[in-house]
């Protein structure tokens, strides 16, 4: 996978899930949304990632770009909402409570980090900008990709 095949990936993911204008009414019409993630998240698996140590500015942080995410996601997945979330997966197994989840807040931060990486590209280098996908994945947006391909799964076999 190369970067610019990553970036197209990527590209088409944030286009899919916040420019488009048609509202997705139910869990059968995400699957465009189910397929691209896992695209994604496996070109991510499969990009060659190199460390880039010069020092670069930081995207823009947009303090309205959150909430401005939130009120399109709701518009154009209407039926998303909470889900039960296990917190600790591997640790204390059969004892851990559930938390709350929020589809609609795994879409908006994962377009957050997908944007900045997007921003990276064009303004810092393409390994700068790949190596910071990479870990948001693994820290960040991967989580939240995951916990909400389950809820869709979940919501798909009309749990």
């Amino acid at each position: 996978m190369t970067e610019p095949e990553l970036t197209a990936l990527v590209r088409d993911v944030v286009a899919y899930v916040a420019t488009r204008p048609d509202v997705i009414h139910d869990v059968d019409d995400a699957e465009g949304l189910t397929m691209r993630l896992d695209r994604l998240m496996a070109a991510v698996a499969a990009v060659d990632i190199a460390f880039d140590d010069a020092d670069y500015p930081e995207p823009p942080d947009d303090a309205n770009g959150y909430p401005a995410a939130v009120a399109r996601m709701n518009e154009r997945f209407p039926y998303m909402g909470y889900y039960n979330a296990v917190t600790r997966v591997t640790e204390d197994v059969g004892s851990d409570s559930a938390s709350v989840g929020d589809a609609i807040d795994d879409i908006a931060d994962i377009v957050g980090d997908l944007s900045d990486y997007l921003w990276r590209v064009e303004h810092t280098s393409a390994a700068d900008a790949v190596w910071h996908l990479d870990q948001t994945y693994r820290y960040h947006w991967g989580l939240h990709a995951r916990w909400l391909q389950l809820y869709l799964m979940n919501l798909r076999m009309g749990r």
